[in-house]
């Protein structure tokens, strides 16, 4: 049994999971590799940086997404970590994830992450979870993100997952639902 234990003293994201996992050992090209057996068109390559937070030194992830376009449109550069607000059902996640070319310990890590995120938008938005369509997790970048986690548990092996308390923030963010809390 391998267990992974987080210290989120300052909280976490995918991309800060993504380049905690990196500095563990898992190279970018494997998690290159695995992004693109999606078949995600926006999806078009990953880089690596290498920053400073105050005193510690962390790799930090650039995923270069492709804009999606109309076709009527001209060609736009392609954007770093930009939010894609594309509208996505669970469904249209499955289907993403099942008919891809990853391990199926990888599918499986993906699948069950976002059914639990939709049981939780289900229970918040008072609908179903076959109702719910996604906006800032259908994101192709936090399709990435949770993809990309599922491929580093698999790489190390990983059999269960802790984590520390998450600090508490206040204020209030801007969603596809208006202004939340």
């Amino acid at each position: 049994m391998s267990i992974l234990y987080c210290d989120c003293f300052s909280g976490i994201s995918g991309d800060m999971f993504l380049g905690a996992l990196l500095d563990a050992g898992m190279p970018a090209s494997h998690l290159a590799d695995q992004f693109n057996k999606l078949n995600l068109p926006e999806f078009e390559s990953v880089s690596v940086a290498q920053v400073h937070k105050g005193t510690l030194a962390a790799s930090l992830l650039n995923l270069a997404i492709r804009p999606e376009t109309d076709p009527a449109e001209p060609a736009r550069h392609p954007i770093s970590r930009t939010h894609h607000h594309h509208h996505r059902h669970l469904c249209d996640i499955q289907d993403l994830i099942q008919t891809a070319q990853l391990p199926e310990p990888v599918k499986e890590i993906s699948l069950k992450i976002f059914h639990k995120l939709a049981q939780a938008e289900a229970r918040v938005h008072g609908t179903s979870v076959e109702a719910v369509h996604f906006h800032e997790v259908g994101a192709v970048d936090s399709i990435l993100d949770i993809v990309g986690a599922a491929v580093g548990l698999h790489y190390f092996q990983i059999t269960a997952v802790y984590a520390s308390a998450l600090p508490l923030g206040t204020g209030q963010v801007n969603t596809e639902h208006g202004c939340l809390p």
